[in-house]
């Protein structure tokens, strides 16, 4: 038999802040676009540079500190599944989009703002949880903060 897994590792910035959603079971999810990008040079040599967006939803314990300390521009790095939705829309169209649900994250690099909240004393965090990754937890803090984690 052969292993297989889904994961995916993206490293990019928020294009809006997060939305939180109660589910009609009560908990919450929160949802996020993160914009990546890749650039390449074409024939001519230019360097070109796309940009792809990125559904992320989180669940769990984790919605209420992504949700505290994410803002739009904010640097984050995940790693999670990816999953697929189908569809039919209003003109009989099918459609299919593709999310990635949140094992873990990394807080990467500092604030955009200097008007921004600081989530601990400095500005710079580097914090890291696992959530169900591998049956793992970890746990990395560069600083004293107070992340509830």
């Amino acid at each position: 038999m052969m292993n297989t897994s889904n994961f995916v590792t993206l490293l990019g910035r928020l294009g809006a802040a997060p939305v939180r959603k109660t589910l009609p079971n009560g908990n919450s999810l929160l949802e996020f676009s993160l914009a990546t990008n890749n650039s390449y040079k074409d024939r001519d040599g230019n360097r070109v540079t796309k940009t792809d967006w990125h559904r992320v939803k989180a669940f769990g314990p984790v919605v209420d500190t992504l949700e505290r300390y994410l803002s739009k521009g904010d640097q984050l790095s995940v790693v999670g599944a990816l999953r697929y939705n189908e569809w039919t829309d209003k003109h009989d169209q099918k459609r299919k989009s593709a999310e990635v649900i949140l094992n873990a994250f990394s807080f990467v690099g500092s604030r955009n703002s200097e008007d921004a909240p600081a989530p601990a004393a400095t500005t710079k965090l580097k914090a890291t949880y696992a959530g169900k990754l591998n049956n793992a937890v970890a746990l990395e803090t560069a600083a004293a903060t107070d992340l509830p984690f």
